[in-house]
């Protein structure tokens, strides 16, 4: 029977009634992936076989399929009688039919409480001339009610001692029957004998069981033996008394033989085994869901199954055999197949993995057995097997792949049948020992149509450890781990952590071993422990598989595999150290972290591009720190480095500064202490691996004297060479408020230069040395008085010896980064081959690939370089790294001819019955970007006395923000010193106030975006450079298209507006995913509508909207009714995200993701919150949201989320043709004109148009962006009366015409060439008339043009146009003495941005760095010209829009 109100059960009832019609059709053929194979081709099948097509599985969404019961498991069956089975009935009538009961068998029976009866049972003996009746008066004399006569009955059966009955001369039928029950079976007949003689209603059923002899693959067989339902305490429960009494044990078919670890075929012979009788309470009263596993009524007797979700026979037949020799053992456990649920799996060629599923907070341990079936075993098979074995193995060690998942992997070594039997281990604990028990779980037949040669050879590990990843053992040394048991290392290393559960020291201790189970060196792991967590770095020898074992104290606690595809970066040349010696990695105890604590870089690992580090600490103590830094050369020895940190105190604590002259290995060592007279103490040490392209031309710092303190700031020059001929500035803060005097004191000259102070303390002079102070030094003394001064710092100017030895330095590096290059290559080389062999791929071509010339020519110009002796390697290391920028937003486009033909006759007449919107249209939610959600906000005007409206977004949202610039800026060097973000509003002083964070911000959202050499990065950078920074990031996201509101002073002081201003470019990055796919993908976008939608413009869908409809499509292909209106109400239960993971999950992992209807069937939101997010983590798409933010129904973070799904998982249809039409369609418009509608899309929204432009074409269709813009050119010009601003019904349409027609002839009014354009053309949305008017409007959006009364404006009557903008850049230029000349906008000569550059250092002297500008005079230079454009548009942001017009007016 099947219940209403139940989604789950209702589905899987449905899918049960389609499998017997569809899927399990014996005459099914194998698909063409399988029947290809010779194996499956040529496999003949034993008598009574299933055929194998009926094993193929239904993969789509099997993880559902099986949670569902489509595919019934023990699990789900017992999960489904618990929720939809009935409640018990009258225990008095006799006339109740068969139902499925909601209890359990405990909930009962305890058989505690008939230890008394049970015992009165087992005393009594039947008399040789007893009859049944008489016998049962005594028997049931002290039963009470219908359980207790049933459990006599079953009792003495099963516990009856047969042997002490003797025989008779003369004896009853009831007592020969009883005294020969265990000869003839007859347990069952005599237990029903007795039932008959009570009240009790009983039912015998008879059909199939799965005994000892059944074999997975095979058919059940029609058993001999019946059981019974007996109707007890209201509800009908299941009885075997034959299987009660009797256990068979070492029975053998002798079909299969097991497989040692050296690949040994052990001999099977067949054994019928020997019965043990006792009492089996398994099989009293027991429930529906366990005996369903062994017994199977037969078709007319189905309904006695008693299951809610009741199985046919040939699900019977295909389901594994469970716990086959002790089902009594099931209920310690808690497990279930989440990959197979079948007892045969149809291999395909390579490796099979079978994957189980545990019950949360459950930890169990396997022991895997493979045996072969005879009919394989010939001589050939037993060498390939013994091969196998030797070679890499057939069985790997059980894995744990999550916290309730486990992987069994087997590798065949031959063609042919095999058994995988998994076995559980349980410890049973005794007074005096503790024994571990093997329990068959269960076992499946693997048919392999060939042998897997590719798998990879896999280590064992340590023999005391049952499988890879957690397991009891870690949990009972009190530690815990969220790392899977088998580990995929990118990139040669990875981070693996552990963390005590409890308060007691843990001594970990780390061995590696390698595929052959050798050992490793210990170089290759770094461990280190900060509080309750233990990381542990590995750096990876080699591609191929590692097991890492952890003791604890000595004691084994968990491995794990990790499965590498190559070497550690530069680890052929930088040798790995031995830290040991130098002290460990350990950080120090909790005592001295009381002191100090670090803030940048909190573990002692550090992998840094940067030739410059700087390290946060703060400490609560004034604190002497010393810092020492030593290299690690060729042999492995370390050499100490002097001059190479520098130490300075901010408010909070100190800073270490530490510099690289070349690539390699380093180690920092810190030590402190407390007062002059104390001892040095070791604090911390550093393992720092520098790996980006260095050249040798970092320098020291100048070097402290006795006197100088850490509270001095140093602020310029921070190199200690100083060059000749040049005056050099140097200022310091100074700590100490007495000091009065300073100067800098050339020793060469024995010359003195007087250094003053400003407000702040910091004192500034300048000093220049001449040809004869070359290797003299300069020093620094300062103090209270000209009698009392103290040396600070020494300086020393720059030698010959000084010269010669820096292009040493510098051609070292060359030729270190030049071996580095190669090596590099050709790991990269065999980290692709590596991927590509496990995709059975061919591996690359020894020619090299597109991708490898760049590598290639950078090789090239280094071996120049060391021949020549060329300095300029930092041009090359720039030009290499660089990326191709795309052209220049705002480019001016060609003006249309005065006698453009006319774009279309006279406007056709709208019919009356013309809808509201011309053509399919759709429901808008606001088109602004979201905003950051504010608590406690009142309706009250800042500007009115006692307003009080706070800014404080919500937490989740300042977390969310904080969350993203910590994960995409991290890679950033220029952000390592202000990350990681925590609370991102106290943390906006010193961290936001400079710009650079918002510059790589800005970067982040769009690469190359803000050219980095135009920022100002020096340590002592005034507020005038922070406002440029901050400026520049500002104007940079306006040329996005992101809304910018505010100034760069103003943004510098108002924590809100930052927010807003992050929060905008986040959105921005996120929505121009959904754009980009608009104007690519749109015909997939567009077959993800609904039907009614099929006619619509893709490109006018706000991206809200579009998201909207991408959850929808994927909850359509889920067979879901739902669908989402809003990003809160609608997405608060977490069923829609539920199901949208499961669509666009990978499908190599979705078996691993929390099952959409397991987290439906939660009753807590906060759980069922917490579960999608764990989906979400499983696909690398976790971010904005916490579970608290879906049940609240926040909906900017909603909204986000799903935008940032979209961006990392579309999964859009595919299309029927292929794509075809769609690339056709796709392909009409060229990338030339996509990029110009995209830069007038950003341009108008940072002008502020309301409604947001999306698309061009049908966003402003209504005409009233264009109206915002002409009045925004020239105030006034629109009269806003002839607007209508409120669309409405169906006059909607037209007053979209007026509106258009309007803007039309406004801009003829300004002198727009606009020849052929009519607002019906705009209304259209027809691309190169909306072009041609915007393209006029941007050139002209110039209020300071107008305000300043321009003469060759007014004369003309006109706006700013092209030949103004041309005379007055000449002018300038001229003006200037610069050699550059514009003739027209389609001047070749702009493409390396010379004269622009000219320009803007024209109007603002000394603004551009010439330095930095490169020639780009050739062809063949053409790639530095990038260069040039970025530094360009930077500069011009930096210089702001507005100032260049005001100079323009001028």
């Amino acid at each position: 029977p099947v219940k209403g109100g139940c989604f789950v059960h209702l589905r899987a009832a449905a899918l049960v009634r389609a499998s017997c019609l569809r899927v399990w059709d014996s005459a099914m053929s194998l698909p063409p992936s399988l029947a290809d194979l010779e194996y499956y081709r040529a496999y003949r099948p034993e008598d009574g076989e299933i055929d194998l097509a009926s094993y193929l599985l239904d993969e789509d969404n099997l993880a559902e399929k099986i949670t569902s019961g489509f595919y019934p498991t023990p699990t789900v069956l017992a999960h489904l009688q618990r929720t939809l089975g009935e409640e018990p009935k009258d225990p008095d009538a006799t006339d109740v039919g068969p139902f499925p009961s909601r209890r359990l068998k405990s909930d009962i029976f305890d058989a505690a409480k008939f230890a008394e009866k049970d015992e009165f049972v087992k005393s009594l003996r039947p008399e040789p001339l007893e009859s049944d009746a008489e016998f049962a008066v005594r028997l049931f004399e002290r039963s009470r009610c219908g359980l207790d006569s049933v459990r006599a009955a079953f009792c003495f059966v099963c516990c009856l001692p047969v042997d002490e009955l003797a025989k008779a001369e003369v004896e009853s039928e009831f007592y020969t029957r009883v005294r020969r029950m265990r000869q003839t079976d007859d347990s069952y007949e005599i237990f029903n004998w007795l039932i008959g003689l009570t009240d009790v209603p009983s039912k015998k059923i008879f059909g199939y069981k799965k005994g000892a002899a059944f074999e997975s693959g095979m058919e059940a067989r029609r058993s001999g033996g019946n059981w019974t339902a007996c109707y007890v305490e209201g509800e009908w429960r299941l009885i075997d008394p034959l299987w009660g009494a009797e256990i068979l044990t070492e029975f053998d078919t002798g079909n299969y033989s097991k497989l040692d670890d050296q690949g040994n075929v052990e001999d099977s012979r067949k054994s019928e085994g020997r019965l043990i009788y006792g009492c089996n309470e398994f099989y009293f009263l027991t429930d529906p869901e366990n005996l369903i596993l062994t017994h199977f009524p037969v078709e007319e007797l189905r309904q006695w199954q008693l299951l809610d979700r009741p199985l046919t026979l040939a699900e019977f037949h295909r389901m594994p055999k469970f716990f086959s020799a002790a089902l009594d053992e099931m209920f310690h456990y808690s497990i279930n197949p989440s990959s197979h649920p079948l007892n045969v799996i149809l291999g395909k060629p390579g490796t099979v993995k079978v994957y189980l599923r545990e019950a949360a907070g459950q930890m169990y341990d396997y022991k895997a057995v493979v045996s072969i079936h005879k009919s394989n075993i010939t001589d050939g098979t037993r060498a390939e097997i013994k091969q196998q074995a030797s070679i890499n193995g057939y069985l790997s060690k059980t894995t744990r792949m999550s916290h309730d998942t486990v992987r069994f992997k087997f590798v065949p070594p031959c063609s042919g049948k095999f058994m995988l039997s998994i076995n559980l281990l349980r410890a049973i604990e005794y007074p005096d020992k503790i024994l571990q028990i093997g329990i068959e779980y269960v076992s499946y037949v693997i048919h392999c149509p060939r042998a897997d040669r590719t798998a990879k050879m896999v280590p064992v590990g340590c023999a005391n450890l049952m499988h890879f990843g957690a397991g009891a053992q870690l949990a009972s040394a009190r530690l815990k781990t969220d790392e899977p048991g088998e580990i995929k290392v990118e990139d040669g290393e990875r981070l693996i952590q552990l963390e005590s559960t409890d308060q007691r020291p843990h001594r970990l201790e780390c061995q590696l071993y390698g595929a052959a189970d050798e050992s490793i060196s210990p170089k290759n792991l770094l461990s280190w422990t900060v509080g309750p967590k233990t990381s542990i770095q590995f750096l990876s020898p080699d591609s191929g598989s590692f097991a890492l074992v952890v003791r604890d104290r000595g004691i084994p606690v968990c491995q794990f595999l990790l499965d590498s595809a190559s070497e550690f970066r530069d680890c052929r040349d930088f040798p790995l150290p031995d830290l040991d010696s130098l002290g460990g990695l350990d950080v120090a105890d909790d005592a001295v972290q009381e002191l100090v604590r670090p803030l940048s870089h909190p573990d002692p690992y550090i992998l840094c591009n940067d030739p410059s580090l700087q390290l946060k600490f703060a400490s609560r103590a004034r604190l002497e720190i010393r810092a020492e830094l030593s290299y690690i050369c060729s042999n492995g020895e370390s050499e100490e480095l002097s001059g190479y940190t520098f130490i300075s105190r901010d408010s909070d604590g100190f800073i270490v500064d530490v510099r690289f002259k070349i690539a390699g290995h380093y180690v920092l060592q810190l030590f402190y202490r407390q007062s002059s007279s104390s001892p040095w103490q070791r604090y911390m040490n550093y393992f720092i691996r520098c790996v980006g392209q260095l050249d040798g031309r970092a320098e020291q710092f100048p070097e402290p004297l006795p006197a100088w303190s850490s509270d001095n700031l140093l602020l310029h020059p921070t190199q200690k060479l100083l060059p000749l001929n040049k005056p050099v500035s140097v200022s310091v803060r100074i700590g100490d408020p007495d000091f009065k005097v300073a100067y800098l004191l050339n020793e060469g000259k024995n010359e003195r230069t007087v250094m003053q102070r400003d407000d702040v303390n910091i004192w500034q002079g300048t000093i220049e040395g001449l040809e004869d102070s070359a290797g003299s030094s300069v020093k620094l003394l300062g103090g209270p008085s000209e009698n009392m001064c103290a040396e600070l710092l020494s300086y020393k100017f720059e030698s010959e010896k000084d010269q010669t030895i820096r292009n040493k330095e510098i051609r070292s590096a060359a030729k270190l980064n030049l071996s580095r290059l190669g090596n590099e290559r050709l790991r990269k080389r065999k980290q692709e081959n590596h991927e590509r062999k496990e995709m059975a791929l061919d591996p690359l071509p020894d020619a090299p690939r597109p991708e490898e010339l760049a590598d290639l020519q950078l090789e090239n110009e280094l071996e120049k370089l060391l021949l020549e002796d060329e300095p300029p390697l930092e041009r090359r290391n720039r030009k290499h790294q660089k990326h191709e920028d795309e052209p220049a937003l705002g480019e001016a486009q060609p003006e249309a001819p005065e006698d453009e033909p006319a774009l279309g006759e006279a406007q056709p007449e709208a019919p009356e019955d013309e809808p509201a919107l011309d053509a399919v249209r759709f429901e808008t939610l606001e088109d602004e970007p979201p905003t950051m959600e504010t608590k406690n906000e009142t309706s009250e005007s800042k500007d009115e006395p006692g307003a009080e409206v706070s800014d404080q977004p919500a937490a989740g949202e300042k977390a969310a923000v904080a969350d993203w610039l910590n994960k995409n800026l991290r890679s950033d060097p220029d952000c390592e010193k202000y990350l990681p973000i925590e609370d991102i509003l106290a943390e906006i002083e010193g961290k936001f106030d400079d710009g650079i964070l918002l510059c790589s911000a800005v970067n982040a959202v769009s690469q190359d975006t803000i050219d980095k050499r135009a920022l100002h990065r020096d340590a002592g950078m005034n507020r005038s450079h922070q406002i440029e920074n901050i400026t520049l990031a500002l104007n940079s996201a306006q040329s996005l298209g992101v809304p910018v509101s505010s100034e760069a002073a103003e943004l510098a002081q108002s924590p809100k507006l930052l927010l807003d201003l992050l929060w905008q470019l986040i959105w921005f990055g996120l929505t121009d995913a959904v754009k980009q796919a608009a104007a690519a993908d749109s015909q997939k976008l567009k077959a993800m509508l609904p039907e009614t939608e099929q006619d619509a413009d893709i490109r006018g869908i706000a991206p809200e909207q579009m998201l909207m409809r991408w959850v929808n499509y994927h909850l359509r292909n889920a067979g879901s009714e739902r669908s989402i209106e809003n990003f809160s109400e609608d997405v608060r239960d977490s069923e829609a995200y539920a199901l949208l993971l499961q669509q666009i999950c990978p499908p190599d992992i979705r078996d691993c993701l929390n099952p959409a209807a397991g987290i439906v069937a939660q009753s807590d939101l906060l759980l069922r919150a917490q579960l999608v997010l764990q989906n979400a983590d499983l696909i690398e798409a976790r971010e904005f949201l916490q579970p608290e933010d879906i049940v609240s129904g926040n909906s900017n973070l909603n909204v986000m989320f799903v935008a940032n799904l979209f961006k990392r998982w579309p999964c859009l249809p595919e299309l029927p043709d292929g794509g075809q039409a769609g690339a056709e369609q796709a392909a009409e418009k060229p990338p030339e004109l996509v990029r110009e509608e995209r830069t007038y899309a950003n341009w108008m929204n940072s002008a502020g148009v309301q409604p947001r432009i999306n698309c061009l074409y049908t966003d402003a269709s209504s005409g009233l962006p264009y109206l915002q813009l002409l009045d925004q050119i020239r105030p006034g010009l629109v009269q806003w009366s002839r607007v209508s601003q409120t669309l409405r019904g169906a006059r909607a349409y037209f007053q979209r015409l007026e509106n258009c027609d309007y803007a039309v002839e406004l801009g003829r009014q300004l002198g727009f060439s606009l020849v052929g354009i009519r607002g019906k053309s705009l209304l259209d949305g027809d691309e190169m008339p909306t072009l041609a008017l915007l393209r006029q409007l941007m050139l002209s959006h110039n209020p300071a043009a107008v305000s300043r009364g321009d003469s060759r404006v007014e004369n003309s009557k006109r706006l700013v146009d092209e030949n103004t903008i041309v005379e007055w850049t000449n002018e300038q230029l001229q003006r200037g003495g610069k050699k550059s000349r514009l003739r027209s906008f389609l001047d070749a000569s702009l493409g390396n941005c010379h004269c622009l550059l000219d320009l803007i250092d024209c109007l603002r002297p000394g603004y551009v760095d010439y330095s930095l500008v490169l020639p780009g005079a050739t062809e063949a230079q053409a790639v530095d010209q990038t260069g040039n454009k970025a530094s360009n548009l930077d500069s011009n942001n930096k210089l702001e829009a507005k100032e260049l017009l005001e100079f323009c007016g001028s």
